[in-house]
């Protein structure tokens, strides 16, 4: 098999021995191969471009090609092959510039027979491809000339004629310069004699003008004429006949007391005789009559004719002066007009410009007032509250203004509170609806923004028994087992209704009724009991031996003392949430942060710095945080990892037992951490829980079905809850 290289697109071609004609397989160049060993001593295909058909035969590589000398094989092998190489190679550059050369690329064709000019006839194809591209040039131009001379311009006939001179000899060139030299003759004489026609027209024009024009100054010369002679005659009337006609009629117009009429006989005088005094005795009675005329207009509170008629005097008597008094009685009244008809602002105005005139300046800050007050009025009436509030105070206690302002913003202060309340920020609105002290219903609308964000448990737990609040409002407990020592009646709630809330400490239960009481049972060894005064409470907690009541205006209440200052809460404000541990209280700020007081020997009081905190719960000496995130903060004991919370995340709810903690997670399960001696912490099989609660050593789940489930410490009875129905849910109000 034979490898042969494509000259022209270097494409690789492989062929069997024994072929003697061959193509590129990529561009179809014919290609010759090359010589094996086998033909090396017969005979192969040359070069047929030229016509010639014969064979050749291949020597012995052991021969010189001329001197038919015996030299040394490699060297006479390794020339062949460069001779073969170079023959194929021209071969198919030729063969390409022939189909460029039929293609009409004339340019390219001869740049590549110009490569092998000593090949074949390649000095013959040069010369015809030159042939033909001037044939194409030409061509060209004459094409180009004939589109110049499309068109009558002598412009266009120029460049067409231009062009043809560029090709003289092709074609028909000589004809078309000749024709086109005689069309630009004929159109340039044209526009000649165009010229010469319209200089004529002007000539003719400029001539008629002239003539019309002298027409016209002979007529205007005999009008003149004409009209000196009638002027004449006229002025002879006017200065003598009708003159002395028209002062006697004046006279008797003067004498009949029609000065008006007499004024104007004799101003149209111009002068004639005493035409000029007789004017002046007219004016005088006309403005002795029309003086007169302007008091009695004025006596009679007409204050616009009289002020028209004093001003026609110009000054004569005293005119002016009363002139000045009639415009500001027509002021004073047009302002009192104003006035009662409540037109404040043009009164004001009007009073303003008297100066004092009367009594305008004391009426003008009535006025101002009365508008003030109006105005305060009628932005209450709209409900703009804070510019009637703003209006109301300019007023210094006019009329009922200072009551008024104080109304107003009542009103706007609940207008805002409702605003709140209806937008969900139930914290922002309890502050609000607090400040306006009872005002319409907004202890109503506080105690309902109390039953949005107030922490109510409705399943709780204390040292030795469960307490669970059902849907209609009464409570459960468990029924106390075992050792009596310790049972104080905590468990007698059968009797109680209209529960909203149930808290559970060491051993007493504590109850939040509807209405803002409070109840509790058990031991009261403490004052932990002595809540029957309390009212206006909106959430409650009970600590071990203590109780602690959240007021619907954020501050906190207790009942006792527990001698190391865990009911030393009389300061806190701002609170919305409250918990507490076996010796410590806790409270939740509106703004996340949290106070604490009390035991703080662990570090369980150690809370100030906590932040963006939606919920809290206190153990036996530690306190736990849940944050907005569903992350866990703890600070306090924790010698049974209790505190061991910072790794939780997805925590809607959180109680703490008294050495162990609890996590609700938002799918529904339970995590727990601390101390596990009695199975308290075993709670990683519980699902579908909604709310949890954590007694000393045992925990407690609300199921989303209202029914309960709890693990831990039970020799009191207090985890048997499966009997359990109807638990009210935490989002139940």
């Amino acid at each position: 098999m034979t490898i042969i290289i494509c000259p022209v697109c270097g494409a690789k071609n492989s062929f069997e021995e024994g072929d003697t004609v061959c193509k590129c397989k990529v561009c179809e160049t014919e290609l010759m191969p090359t010589a094996t060993d086998s033909d090396r001593k017969g005979t192969v295909p040359v070069d047929q471009s030229n016509g010639i058909n014969e064979e050749k035969t291949v020597r012995d590589p052991g021969y010189d090609r001329n001197r038919q000398e015996r030299t040394k094989p490699s060297q006479n092998a390794a020339t062949g092959t460069r001779d073969r190489n170079e023959i194929n190679r021209r071969e198919g550059i030729y063969q390409y510039a022939l189909v460029l050369k039929n293609d009409g690329r004339f340019t390219e064709a001869k740049s590549l027979f110009e490569s092998i000019a000593d090949y074949k006839d390649a000095g013959e194809q040069i010369g015809y491809c030159a042939a033909l591209i001037e044939k194409q040039r030409k061509d060209g131009n004459t094409d180009n000339a004939a589109a110049s001379a499309r068109g009558n311009g002598a412009d266009r006939q120029q460049r067409a004629l231009k062009q043809y001179r560029t090709v003289p000899n092709r074609q028909d060139a000589d004809v078309q310069i000749t024709a086109h030299e005689r069309k630009i003759k004929e159109i340039r004489a044209k526009e000649e004699a165009d010229r010469i026609e319209a200089e004529r027209k002007t000539e003719e024009a400029r001539i008629t003008a002239e003539k019309a024009a002298k027409k016209r100054k002979r007529i205007t010369a005999i009008a003149l004429a004409g009209a000196a002679a009638a002027a004449a005659i006229v002025v002879l009337l006017f200065t003598v006949i009708l003159p002395s006609i028209r002062y006697h009629k004046a006279v008797e117009l003067y004498n009949a007391g029609k000065n008006k009429e007499a004024i104007e006989a004799f101003e149209a005088l111009n002068g004639y005789k005493d035409s000029e005094a007789q004017i002046e005795a007219c004016e005088t009675a006309i403005k002795d009559r029309d003086y007169d005329a302007a008091i009695a207009l004025y006596n009679a509170g007409q204050y616009e004719e009289a002020i028209e008629a004093f001003e026609a005097l110009n000054g004569y008597k005293d005119s002016k002066q009363k002139c000045e008094t009639a415009i500001k009685d027509r002021d004073y009244d047009a302002a009192i007009r104003l006035y009662n008809a409540g037109q404040y602002e043009k009164a004001i105005a009007a009073f303003e410009a008297l100066n004092g005139y009367k009594d305008s300046k004391q009426i003008c800050e009535t006025v101002i007032k009365d508008q003030y007050y109006d105005t305060a009025v009628a932005l209450y009436n709209a409900g703009q509250y804070e510019e009637a509030i703003e209006t109301f105070e300019t007023l210094n206690g006019y009329k009922d203004s200072k009551q008024r302002c104080e109304k107003a913003i009542k009103d706007r202060d609940y207008d805002a509170a409702i605003a709140l309340y209806n937008a969900g920020q139930y914290e922002e609105a309890i502050k609000a609806f607090n400040a306006l002290n009872g005002y319409k219903d907004s202890d109503s609308y506080r105690t309902e923004s109390w039953n949005h964000i107030a922490v109510r448990n409705t399943i709780v737990a204390g040292y030795g028994h469960t307490v669970g609040l059902r849907s209609d409002g009464s409570v459960v407990t468990t029924q106390y087992t075992g050792d009596q020592e310790y049972y104080y009646g905590q468990c007698g709630v059968s009797g109680w209704k209209d529960i909203v809330a149930i808290a559970a400490g060491e051993n007493h239960t504590v109850m939040l009724r509807s209405d803002g009481t409070v109840v509790a049972v058990g031991d009261n060894r403490f004052g932990q009991c002595d809540v029957s005064g309390w009212t206006d409470i909106v959430a409650i907690a009970a600590l071990g031996f203590h109780t602690v009541g959240l007021k619907s205006d954020g501050t906190v209440v207790t009942p006792n003392s527990g001698g190391i200052g865990l009911d030393n809460v009389s300061g806190w404000t701002d609170i919305v949430a409250i918990t507490g541990g076996q010796y410590h209280t806790v409270g939740l700020r509106s703004d996340g942060t949290v106070v604490a007081v009390g035991d703080n020997d662990n570090g369980e009081c150690n809370v100030s710095g906590w932040t963006d905190i939606v919920a809290i719960a206190a153990g036996w000496g530690h306190t736990v945080g849940l944050r907005l995130d569903g992350t866990v903060v703890a600070k306090g004991a924790n010698g049974y990892g209790q505190c061991d919370v910072s790794d939780w995340k997805n925590i809607v709810a959180i109680a703490a037992g008294c050495r162990h903690t609890v996590g609700l997670r938002s799918d529904g399960t339970v995590v727990a951490t601390g101390y596990n001696g009695n199975g308290q912490c075993d709670v990683s099989g519980w699902t579908d829980i909604v709310a949890i609660a954590a007694g000393n050593y045992h925990t407690i789940g609300l199921r989303s079905d209202g029914t309960v489930v709890a693990t831990g410490n039970n020799d009191h009875g207090q985890c048997d809850v499966s009997g359990w129905k109807n638990i009210r849910l935490p989002d139940a109000k």
